[in-house]
């Protein structure tokens, strides 16, 4: 099954040269289930040079997530580079590889692709619905009837005695 498994793998993945750089289309699939791509740069002193180019957090950008705004979503971010080695410079993905080590490496940086475009799940909206879920859940399980979309008008003359009157 080892040998099945790599004989797909190998013949899943494509290559294509874009003058300095090779692109290895792999069988990965990102949450919009493209093939994730690796552009590779060989450098002068012997090391590649691995890249997404951007795509993966590019794309959870423009998805409306931030991540210079949420030091708790910079921080699984920087989490997901550590453990996989990579580095993150801008809104890439980067990793330096030698002929020895390029497997590792490749599979690492599609390890790293793939759990960056998995903080998607953690986008506000995300989050906002799962909430929204939990509590109806809780009050479902507690015989309390939850309300979807209810919102209430306080009147603004109550707040202003609330807040102006004294207790006796």
């Amino acid at each position: 099954m080892i040998s099945d498994y790599t004989a797909w793998l190998k013949s899943e993945i494509t290559i294509a040269n874009f003058g300095e750089y090779t692109e290895l289309t792999t069988p990965y699939l990102d949450r919009f289930n493209d093939y994730l791509q690796i552009y590779a740069k060989q450098n002068s002193d012997g090391t590649i040079t691995l890249t997404d180019d951007g795509y993966i957090i590019g794309s959870l950008i423009s998805s409306g997530m931030t991540f210079q705004k949420s030091p708790k979503r910079q921080k699984m971010l920087d989490r997901v580079a550590n453990n996989y080695n990579v580095s993150i410079v801008g809104e890439e993905i980067k990793a330096i590889a030698t002929a020895g080590n390029f497997p590792q490496k490749k599979h690492m940086m599609v390890q790293a692709m793939l759990a960056v475009d998995d903080m998607y799940t953690v986008s506000g909206e995300n989050i906002k619905d799962l909430f929204l879920e939990d509590v109806e859940t809780f009050f479902t399980a507690n015989d309390i009837y939850p309300i979807k979309d209810f919102s209430l008008i306080v009147n603004p003359f109550f707040l202003y005695f609330q807040k102006t009157c004294k207790p006796f």
